[in-house]
């Protein structure tokens, strides 16, 4: 470890300031402490969390905070404001998240320990430098001049269109599910879209699923993506409410976007279901439209919008009532009605997605309540469905590709006439169920033969998206 300080000293009342670049390894199987203090009066700790990669900050008088994925091994200039009665959290000079903090610090002496804790337990071993605790509350200004003084990095290595693996990971809440890919003409680059579960929401049942935001990265190439914020606009009604499984899509110049919305939090799965349609002209910033009230029922949700060849506009969802995969028609993004109901008597797809490719309409999604990779579908007009071979049934080898396959999203290349399949895993099969929401973004490669898809998802591939090539 490479530890430099800059200035250290002793922390005391309701101002301080706790600043470093750090270059964090990914090791999720124990705590590593990034600098700690103890003395007579008070203590702090911070340190990267063991199973979420996230930073954390502790102290008796003030409490314990966590926030912002750290360990991806790239220099981040991290920073902890305490100012009054709150505490900030910056990362990049960004901040990432705001705690009520009252009471500030009782007193320390000026000398901490980087790179462990106190008493040498919980080692760091990536890189620390310019390493700032000081008594005072920096300003946004100093933190991005501080930033901006980034340690110098290796050598670019060539580039390789190889995707990682993961793909992505969410790096306030660890957690990317249920999300759409879209092209963003206005930038020109790609934007994955997703929900955001409340990882370390110390609440009963299936809360942290509920209460959800709607995070947004962006990406040139679909191979490095960079957090952008969560989606403005979307609440029209008081208190903490829940969206989920963004559908969007670009039409005569804006976007279109479809989030299943539930009102309130609950510990189970209770509660109506409703489509709820937006219109946004950057993809940050939402203004709501209507509701959809022709699907046939009250439960309704993780739908995909799709052109169909007659001119209309196709929905295909699942109807949590009658438990069933709904399709509705309709001539324009704003109203739909229920047409008929796919595969009748067969559970419902859950997440899916329609695409055309290799000249069929195709249709996938999870297997629901079997878990049995991704259903498949292929159709000459969308409408009339052959079921076709499950694909995505075994776990993969990659990291983090070792779970069921969830809530595909597929992007075409036509130049190359390559297909790409999305979808998020459970990064930790083996936790129990209340602390399994940690889970990230994977991408394959799908192969077309004799009408079927096949999806190798350990097969090494080049990611090449159309637009930036």
């Amino acid at each position: 470890m490479d530890a430099r300080i800059y200035r250290a000293e002793a922390l005391q009342g309701a101002h301080f300031t706790l600043a470093a670049f750090i270059c964090a390894p990914r090791c999720r199987t124990r705590e590593q402490t990034l600098l700690s203090e103890i003395s007579g009066y008070d203590r702090f700790s911070l340190r990267i969390h063991k199973a979420f990669g996230m930073l954390e900050f502790s102290t008796p008088n003030l409490g314990e905070f966590r926030c912002a994925v750290v360990d991806d091994g790239r220099w981040h200039h991290i920073a902890l404001v305490l100012d009054g009665p709150e505490l900030r959290f910056y990362r990049d000079a960004q901040l990432l998240y705001t705690f009520d903090a009252p009471g500030g610090m009782m007193g320390t002496k000026g000398h901490p320990v980087v790179g462990s804790e106190v008493d040498g337990s919980f080692p760091y071993y990536g890189q620390i430098e310019n390493v700032r605790v000081e008594n005072r509350t920096y300003s946004e200004q100093e933190l991005r001049d501080l930033a901006y003084t980034r340690p110098a990095e290796a050598p670019p290595a060539p580039i390789s269109r190889i995707p990682p693996a993961p793909l992505y990971e969410d790096p306030v809440f660890n957690s990317a599910k249920d999300g759409t890919i879209v092209w963003n003409p206005v930038e020109k680059n790609w934007w994955f879209i997703y929900m955001q579960i409340r990882n370390g929401a110390n609440e009963p049942g299936v809360s942290v699923h509920h209460g959800t935001t709607i995070g947004a990265s962006s990406s040139p190439d679909g191979l490095v993506w960079s957090y952008r914020g969560i989606l403005r606009g979307l609440e029209d009604k008081p208190g903490a409410n829940t969206f989920w499984a963004p559908e969007i899509l670009w039409h005569d110049g804006r976007f279109h976007g479809y989030f299943s919305y539930v009102r309130g939090i609950h510990s189970g799965w209770e509660g109506d279901r409703v489509i709820r349609h937006y219109i946004s002209d950057d993809l940050l910033h939402w203004s709501y439209e209507n509701d959809l009230e022709g699907l046939g029922s009250c439960r309704c949700l993780d739908c995909c919008v799709y052109p169909l060849p007659d001119g209309q506009w196709g929905m295909w969802f699942k109807d949590e009532i009658l438990n069933q995969t709904g399709f509705a028609t309709g001539k324009t993004l704003s109203r739909f009605q229920l047409a008929e109901y796919i595969d009748p008597g067969t559970p419902p797809l859950e997440g899916c997605d329609v695409f055309f490719w290799k000249g069929f309409y195709w249709m996938m999604g999870d297997d629901c309540y079997s878990y049995n990779g991704q259903r498949v579908y292929r159709s000459e007009e969308a409408r009339q469905w052959t079921r076709c071979d499950n694909i995505l049934v075994s776990p993969g080898k990659r990291p983090f590709d070792e779970n069921v396959a969830h809530h595909p999203e597929i992007v075409l290349n036509p130049e190359t006439d390559e297909a790409y399949i999305f979808y998020w895993v459970l990064a930790y099969p083996s936790l129990p169920y209340s602390a399994n929401e940690i889970c990230c973004l994977q991408v394959a490669r799908l192969q077309y033969e004799d009408g079927q898809l096949r999806c190798d998802r350990d097969e090494e591939f080049s990611l090449i998206l159309p637009g930036r090539v």
